[in-house]
């Protein structure tokens, strides 16, 4: 169930509509245990933010999941090749270590930063903020954490990698044998859960926290 409320305006915070270019202060909605709310234009009624039931305790359990995921993609091989007796394995670092033996490092460090570090350092700022906040507590650094966050989002691309996956198995099928290992299925859902995560994430309550409680 959702209400559509544009509730009471909190004087310190304003909010422009991208609909009409009307710059409004910013509703302060009120938390619902069963319901979600959604902040209204007074002028044209568009959307101006969501506030989603236990948003906090959703992010903060599919970037757990998430988290998993990428340990898993990390640890194991993506796939097998069987060509006649030989077996070969490849993995996320074997492929940006054959790479860069192959005198393209510029390849190997971009594998490195948008499949590994990148939504490794996502999920662990996640964590950090999410979950003090799920325990009932303040984080100690907000500022500093959410500006790397907010940097890092152009450069995870997952989703490339796995389109770059399977460009190569299907060029690969008719010269070898593949199975696909575990690193191949933690990738796939690491994306589906890495988008949930960013999806249902709400940068706003975090900021909230930078705002002193009204006396």
């Amino acid at each position: 169930m959702e209400t559509n409320t544009p509730l009471n305006y909190d004087t310190r915070a304003l909010i422009a509509c991208t609909d009409c270019d009307l710059l409004i202060q910013a509703p302060q909605l009120k938390p619902a245990e069963t319901t979600n709310s959604t902040a209204l234009c007074p002028r044209c009624n568009a959307v101006l933010f969501k506030q989603v039931n236990h948003s906090v305790s959703r992010t903060l359990a599919l970037a757990i999941a998430a988290f998993f995921m990428l340990l898993l993609a990390n640890a194991f091989p993506i796939l097998t090749l069987q060509i006649g007796s030989e077996s070969i394995s490849c993995s996320i670092f074997g492929a940006a270590e054959t790479l860069y033996q192959q005198d393209m490092w510029y390849l190997s460090v971009i594998i490195i930063i948008t499949t590994i570090i990148t939504p490794a350092l996502q999920l662990l700022i996640l964590l950090y903020l999410l979950i003090p906040i799920a325990l009932g507590k303040r984080p100690q650094f907000i500022i500093v954490p959410m500006k790397i966050f907010n940097a890092l989002h152009p450069w995870s691309m997952i989703e490339v990698f796995m389109l770059g996956i399977l460009i190569s198995l299907s060029k690969l099928m008719g010269m070898a044998r593949i199975e696909p290992d575990v690193a191949l299925w933690s990738i796939a859902i690491l994306m589906l859960l890495l988008t949930a995560t960013l999806s249902t994430f709400n940068p706003k309550k975090i900021w909230q926290l930078l705002t002193p409680a009204p006396q």
